[in-house]
């Protein structure tokens, strides 16, 4: 396989497949697999990536596929896919982290060139090379090994109109392909500097999108489905192939005005959920407990609203510096 740090030097009419250095170590470079489709007529760059949570396979999949089976001769625009961007985390089924560092790739875009981790300079050097010159990205993810969730696709919310309209739209049209929900993605990130890559895109005016499907590090034909056909939804919307978007489901757009709540804990210990993904709670419900290793609760979890759980942590360690959640609880009135 050749190297790839340009997506704009492929021709018009080419597929390559390749590999792009993300950073150096002592011994081997840390390489990321990527496909560049080129179509022979003009159009947008659409990025498709996964694997920034190395164990959410449905999407990983989704790529592997989308690489083999489509040509540049059937598309106008240019395709690229990157199935798997946290390499190190793949190789060891590392959960959310790159087990090199312990960093979440997912929170971190767009990255740091010097005076920082691996993760770092491994998402900086993706970003500049290539991720910058997207005009639309679309990112995979699914249930991780220790996690259950809803099939949902997400429309990030920056506070710009225009943008946030196009975002939802590129949402609906994802979605119709198979999923019952969209829902608001509002940046789990405090600080400006470092963000979700959907995020800092969709701050640039280019239209990003979270797909999730697929729980517990399992790959079901069913959710790849979902995604693939998303995919594929997106780029008939975009005019990259020829047909209308398939419109099997009609989403609903849920969590708007506040309600979409990530829950997380104070404190570290032991999970024990009394839910599970699917169930209707209620405001002041009691979700879950955290206990320490001799059985005590020492702090319990309560929904912050009305709505249905969403997403659950499904393992009984839990540590709140690792920046993550136990619950979405999300409003679908």
């Amino acid at each position: 396989m050749s190297t790839i740090d340009d997506v704009e030097e492929i021709e018009k009419g080419v597929k390559k497949s390749g590999t792009v250095k993300v950073a150096e170590r002592s011994v081997f470079d840390i390489e990321i697999p990527i496909t560049v489709i080129n179509g022979i007529k003009d159009g947008p760059t659409l990025f498709v990536i996964a694997g920034e949570h190395p164990n959410e396979y449905a999407g990983i999949e989704t790529c592997i596929r989308l690489a083999r089976n489509l040509n540049p001769q059937e598309i106008s625009g240019r395709l690229v896919i990157i199935p798997i961007i946290n390499i190190p985390g793949f190789l060891t089924r590392s959960q959310y982290v790159n087990p090199i560092d312990h960093v979440n790739l997912f929170t971190i875009w767009p990255g740091k060139e010097k005076d920082a981790s691996i993760s770092y300079v491994m998402v900086y050097n993706l970003y500049h090379k290539l991720i910058k010159k997207a005009d639309y990205l679309l990112d995979l993810h699914g249930g991780d090994i220790c996690e259950s969730m809803i099939p949902c696709v997400y429309a990030p919310i920056v506070g710009d109109n225009i943008i946030d309209e196009e975002n939802r739209k590129l949402a609906k049209v994802f979605a119709e392909a198979g999923f019952n929900f969209m829902v608001e993605w509002i940046s789990l990130k405090k600080e400006e500097e470092l963000q979700e890559l959907v995020i800092l895109l969709s701050k640039q005016g280019k239209p990003s999108l979270i797909a999730e499907a697929g729980a517990e590090g399992k790959v079901e034909e069913k959710d790849v489905k979902m995604l693939y056909n998303g995919v594929i939804n997106v780029m008939k919307h975009l005019g990259m192939i020829q047909g209308e978007p398939n419109r099997i489901t009609k989403p609903k757009l849920v969590g708007r005005e506040g309600k979409n709540t990530f829950v997380s804990s104070s404190r570290g210990g032991l999970f024990y959920s009394f839910v599970k993904v699917g169930d209707v709670v209620s405001k002041g419900d009691i979700l879950g407990e955290i206990r320490n290793v001799w059985g005590e609760t020492i702090e319990r979890i309560v929904a912050p609203h009305d709505g249905m759980i969403f997403f659950k942590i499904n393992t009984l360690p839990w540590d709140p510096s690792l920046g993550w959640f136990l619950f979405h609880v999300v409003d679908i009135s």
